[in-house]
């Protein structure tokens, strides 16, 4: 495919992220500019990040602002290897390939060396760690090859971006039943990593005016999820036993929007 449409009422402004140095509580603080740096110069960039960050979206954003090819690729626990790399199939009377989601964006990228392709692995810590390892080459830049025995080149030109809500070593908290502990071979060849933020609530609040909601109840309902979001802070960190087990999201945020829309 070309570059993705833009994202309505989206800026790259709301996206951010830090990392704290050493063990005090000095951070580096990113932004959509850093993150796109380290896309076009880094073969894999990772995200992690609570739902509703904008870990995905601002993929999809980026690639529209560069005008660059771009693939989004979801991850579950039991995503057959088959839907991403392909499979023979009876089409016709006639057995032939049918590419699997990687192979299209692995043949994309060897059609044309000079463009980068960003591949987006969204939710990469549901794959099973023996899914994550079959890409290892891809990632570093080896060619391809399929069961079939064919070879789709690797030009460097392939950008991987993966999102995650855990880091990889598995969830403690209930709220990702579903992330994997990841192949630390894999985690190994990750060049930039960014722990993503939710949205600053000024930002997050002019979203939600953009979708309808009015001045005073946009900052009402983004104060009371920034409460819910620190709740749960306190609660994994161990600073609090007793509080919000599940934060509000942006999702939730505009899913409120629509209904308020609707006269709800």
């Amino acid at each position: 495919p070309d570059a993705p449409a833009a994202i309505p009422n989206y800026s790259l402004d709301f996206w951010s992220a830090k990392q704290r140095i050493g063990a005090g509580a000095n951070t580096v603080k990113f932004d959509a500019l850093d993150f796109i740096d380290a896309v076009l110069h880094d073969s894999i960039v990772s995200q992690v990040g609570p739902p509703g960050t904008g870990k995905t979206t601002i993929v999809r954003q980026a690639a529209h602002v560069l005008g660059l090819p771009c693939f989004i690729v979801q991850f579950t626990r039991d995503k057959p290897i088959e839907s991403l790399i392909g499979v023979d199939k009876i089409q016709n009377g006639q057995q032939v390939f049918v590419d699997g989601e990687i192979t299209l964006a692995l043949r994309r990228a060897a059609s044309n060396p000079d463009v980068p392709v960003l591949v987006c692995f969204d939710e990469f810590d549901h794959a099973p760690p023996e899914i994550q390892s079959d890409f290892h080459g891809v990632v570093e830049g080896r060619d391809y090859t399929l069961p079939s025995g064919e070879v789709i080149p690797n030009h460097g030109n392939l950008r991987f971006v993966l999102t995650r809500n855990t880091s990889g070593h598995g969830d403690q908290s209930g709220r990702h039943s579903a992330a994997n502990v990841s192949d630390s071979a894999f985690n190994s060849r990750i060049k930039s990593a960014f722990n993503v933020d939710y949205m600053e609530a000024s930002d997050e609040s002019v979203l939600l005016m953009t979708h309808g909601l009015g001045p005073d109840e946009s900052e009402a309902v983004v104060k009371f999820a920034n409460a819910t979001r620190q709740s749960v802070a306190n609660l994994d960190s161990g600073e609090s036993y007793d509080g919000m087990t599940e934060p509000v999201c942006l999702r939730h945020l505009l899913s409120y929007a629509a209904a308020r829309s609707r006269g709800v």
